[in-house]
Formats: C-alpha cells, structure tokens, sequence
C-alpha cells in the first residue's frame, strides 16, 4: 500500500507534489495515520483500533480536525488540531504534525503545520498552541523552535528489564504494607464483588489525577465518558489494573496496558496513593505486583514516563528502571504574537 514511493528512495523530487486533504474518518484514514505513527514511533507502535477508539471517546464538546498529505496517490504525512480529553484550557489547542521519516526535509510538515493553524484560526478563538516531542527527535524539536514553542514540561522515560529483575530487595516494602491490613488486588477481582466498581475506579482516578503533575490545570471527566474511554478500550484488561484497599476504601492503584501492537513491551499508565495513605510503601506494593504479573505473562520489559521531579520517577529507578529519553510538552502563547 505505501512501498513505491516510500521504500524506493528513487522518486524525483522536482515531480513531487503534495496535495492536503481533510481527514475522512475511514478505516482506510485510520489504517494510515496509525502506520504513520508507528513509522515515527517504532518503539511505540499504534493500531487504527486504538486511534479510533480515542477518536470515539473523546469529550463530546472538544475540538478535533485533521488533514493528510498526499503526494503521489499515498499518505505521507498528517496533522492533527485538538483539544486534550484532560488539562483543557480555554483558548488552548494542541497542534500535532507527523510525516513519514523517508519524506522528511522536503516541507511537508510546513505545509501541514500552515494548514491545521489557518484552520484553527478560521475555527476557534485561539490564545495558545501546544504541542509535543521525544528530546532525541532533534528534527522536531528544531521545527517546533523555529515556530517559537517553548519547551514547558520535561517527563522522563525509563524501562524495567524484566528478565533480570530481582524483587528480593524490595520485599520488606510489601510485607510493611501487609502488616497493615492493607491488601494489594487486581480490578478483576474487585469487579466481581463490588457492583459499583466503575464509579470506585473512576473516583479513585479522579482523586489521584488531580496530582499528576501538570502546566494545564486537570479537567476531570463526567463518569459516563470517563468510563466509555477507558473501560470500553480494546487494550483494556481489569487484570492488569491493581487496587490497594485499606479496609472498603480503595486508596491507590497502578495500570499496565498491554496492547495488540506490542504485546512484549508493558506500558504503565497511572500509579498513585491518594494523600493520606502515602509514605506506607503502596505505590512499591502496587508496583511489585504489576511487575510479578508482567513476569509470569512472560512480558519482556515495563516502559514508563514521569515528569522529572514527580517522586514516583525515583521510585522507579530505585526499583531498576533504566533512564531513556524524555517526552517534551511545548507551548506557543499567541496572546501578543497573533
């Protein structure tokens, strides 16, 4: 579908034409964006079954267009204008350019960047955009720099090898929450006994969103939606999910998504303990357990990401998770430059 032009290297560039196109909500439009996202990001491989279910359960009220660029009857490139799901802002919209790394360098992303702005301004009452990178996509980072985004939010990555790690160290973390009385369960098993356990879920991530830390301030979710886009996930699994219980009060959990694109490599979405339950060692409990699932699953590795002075990125490499590049969030305030 996408070899001649992109996999030759032999096209001619002066008979290269790029034609942009509203995206069209297609398999097919999704089939593309998601190859293109692998293509960016290989190491974190996407499924149009995925970008369509966030494309679905997005807030009914947020903004979201797209276009494509096309150029010799292919896909090659995409941009995306949105409002985030969380930490809205008025004003604010997230700008988000991707073309395929063998048509980098030729304008592309200028044409795509100038399409999805004029669109904003033709659409919204824009103050500001933001946007986001990987600090080892040096192309990226220099094409938003020269278009005045700040870099605002630093959230290093790390990863756990799973084949050599060695839980002994951290046992006494485990046996500390233990003696508390407090239990270390999975969703799964929580879901058979509590009738309410959506609204339990949902609260307990609500509490615990509001210190994520963020520039944008959190948005929460009315709990129909919240759980529509969770819950209804294709990705979505209740045994890969943990809940700390102290007594019937549910007080802090951890997340591994598991997804079809790589069924290798976990990735940790959200861990935390709500405030009064803190410093008893349940966000290492909570941990452990997911990494002794993952272990027995047969998953090679855990990747996650925090902003760099979150106290849970230390956890994390105090636990053997190894630094990697950090994602970048930018900002471009457009109050006074128009």
């Amino acid at each position: 579908m996408h070899s001649i032009l992109l996999e030759s290297g032999k096209h001619d560039r002066r008979r290269e034409k790029t034609l942009l196109r509203p995206f069209n909500h297609t398999h097919e439009d999704f089939e593309a964006w998601a190859w293109l996202e692998s293509a960016i990001w290989p190491d974190h491989p996407h499924t149009s079954g995925s970008l369509r279910h966030a494309y679905d359960t997005r807030p009914r009220d947020s903004y979201w267009k797209a276009h494509m660029a096309v150029v010799e009857g292919e896909i090659v490139g995409i941009v995306i204008c949105s409002e985030p799901p969380v930490y809205r802002e008025p004003g604010t919209y997230r700008i988000y350019v991707v073309v395929h790394p063998n048509l980098q360098r030729r304008g592309i992303g200028h044409q795509l960047y100038d399409c999805g702005y004029q669109q904003l301004r033709q659409d919204c009452p824009i103050q500001a955009l933001t946007s986001s990178s990987r600090e080892d996509k040096t192309d990226a980072l220099c094409f938003l720099a020269n278009r005045g985004f700040v870099c605002i939010l630093r959230e290093p990555m790390s990863e756990l090898d799973l084949a050599n790690f060695d839980p002994g160290p951290h046992r006494s973390k485990q046996d500390q929450v233990r003696s508390q009385g407090i239990q270390v369960r999975s969703l799964q098993e929580l879901a058979a006994e509590y009738e309410d356990w959506q609204e339990r879920y949902w609260k307990l991530d609500l509490t615990l969103s509001y210190d994520v830390p963020s520039p944008t301030p959190f948005t929460p979710q009315p709990m129909d939606e919240w759980v529509k886009a969770r819950c209804t996930d294709p990705d979505f699994d209740p045994a890969t999910r943990w809940i700390a219980l102290w007594g019937e009060e549910w007080v802090g959990m951890t997340e591994l998504w598991i997804t079809e694109a790589a069924p290798d490599r976990a990735s940790t979405d959200l861990t935390g303990v709500i405030r009064p339950a803190r410093r008893q060692g349940i966000a290492t409990a909570l941990k452990l357990q997911a990494i002794q699932y993952a272990q027995d699953q047969g998953i090679k590795s855990i990747v996650t990401d925090n902003e760099e002075n979150n106290p849970m990125y230390q956890l994390n490499l105090a636990l053997g998770f190894t630094p990697l590049p950090a994602w970048l969030t930018f900002r471009k305030d457009l109050t006074s430059a128009g």
